[in-house]
């Protein structure tokens, strides 16, 4: 083993940790303080919006990286990505107005999309020092989640004692110690072995499974609630601390689920994210109880979702698609993921002002086809 390449796939696990303390921890209580700022629950579902326009930044990203195959365009995308995105939440401590908020959730998840999908072809080569894909990546979102945990808790504790203000300041700090350890992450490892390979910017080549796995989880997405309406509902019957408190219960959740999830996909193969949608079925039922016993549980399940999203959802891309197409593969992965959450987020924000019911019906259909199809290429191709 590569000592210097397992020390850099730790570094990006140490990065996301640090990053995480700041979106999360922002994240935790954001329909909370929108619902403060008087933002409606249909406005609180445009958050879905901040996560379309981020899905298009990956693709963008993916795009370019993909034409000018070049490593220092690999990471300084990536380091880009991550100082914009960490600058843009501590300042929500000075807007005053819901819309203005949205701006910056926006500029938030924009820069999160830039570098995403290069940040992941890196992980994905690095991934090899620690034997699979999906153990790698269940060993990033572990210490990923370790960040979104602790995240919450801060951002609680900063808001209990000294209101909205502080408690996004605060984030800052774990914000520049990101940028300083993946700055160091690329002096350590500034050449990417899979760049090597010459490509071009295209779609085609990646397979009738990638596109089915493509479409599988664009429904997954449709139907699962975003926390922004999550912690909106929430916050209409609880206070700020308890909305991000609970969601550090989901990434606790996230957390505990990430390793063993990734080791049972290196096993099994595609067929373990039908987990996925059978969970996000679940999780509206539990949302309009309206009691603390399924406040918890809403969390569990939110955070198992995620896991599964952020391991083997990316590892499979990489067991999908050879290496030197993984960049355009994660852009048009975080596209139609994007553009399918931000649709399905915005129309759940609609439903959930006409009739709790219908928010309920149409999770519940949406999650089921994207269990068939999963089940479909589970069983045919893996």
């Amino acid at each position: 083993m590569d000592r210097r390449i397992f020390v850099v796939f730790i570094m990006l696990g140490l990065v996301s940790l640090f990053a995480d303390i700041v979106y999360e921890g922002a994240r935790s209580a954001l329909g909370s303080y929108l619902y403060i700022l008087g933002a409606s629950a249909l406005a609180t579902g445009l958050t879905g919006v901040g996560e379309f326009l981020g899905c298009v930044a990956r693709f963008v990203s993916g795009s370019i990286a993909s034409l000018y195959r070049s490593s220092k365009i690999l990471w300084g995308t990536t380091i880009a990505g991550y100082a914009v995105q960490l600058i843009s939440v501590p300042l929500l401590a000075f807007v005053g107005r819901w819309d203005a908020a949205l701006v910056l959730i926006f500029i938030e998840r924009l820069s999160k999309g830039l570098r995403a999908p290069t940040r992941d072809a890196i992980l994905a080569e690095v991934s090899t020092s620690v034997g699979g894909k999906g153990k790698g990546f269940g060993i990033h979102e572990l210490l990923d989640q370790l960040g979104a945990i602790m995240g919450p808790i801060i951002f609680s504790a900063a808001l209990a004692s000294r209101g909205w203000g502080y408690a996004f300041l605060i984030l800052a700090i774990p914000g520049a110690i990101a940028v300083t350890i993946v700055t160091a992450s690329y002096f350590m490892y500034p050449d990417v072995k899979s760049f090597r390979v010459k490509s071009s910017i295209s779609v085609k080549g990646f397979g009738r499974t990638f596109y089915l796995y493509l479409l599988s989880m664009a429904l997954l997405s449709m139907g699962f609630i975003h926390w922004g309406l999550v912690s909106y509902h929430l916050g209409t019957y609880t206070s700020g601390e308890v909305v991000a408190l609970t969601y550090s219960i989901a990434m606790l959740s996230d957390a505990v689920i990430a390793i063993p999830i990734g080791v049972i996909y290196d096993r099994v193969g595609l067929r373990t994210l039908i987990v996925a949608p059978v969970v996000a079925m679940a999780i509206p039922l539990l949302l309009f109880m309206n009691t603390v016993t399924s406040m918890i549980m809403v969390a569990v399940l939110w955070g198992i979702v995620t896991a599964i999203y952020e391991t083997i959802m990316r590892a499979a891309i990489a067991d999908l698609v050879p290496g030197h197409m993984m960049p355009m593969a994660y852009g048009l992965f975080g596209l139609l993921y994007g553009v399918s959450w931000a649709i399905g987020s915005v129309l759940i924000g609609f439903l959930y002002t006409v009739n709790l019911y219908a928010v309920t019906l149409y999770v519940a259909i949406s999650e089921a086809l994207s269990a068939s199809i999963v089940a479909y290429i589970g069983k045919k191709h893996w």
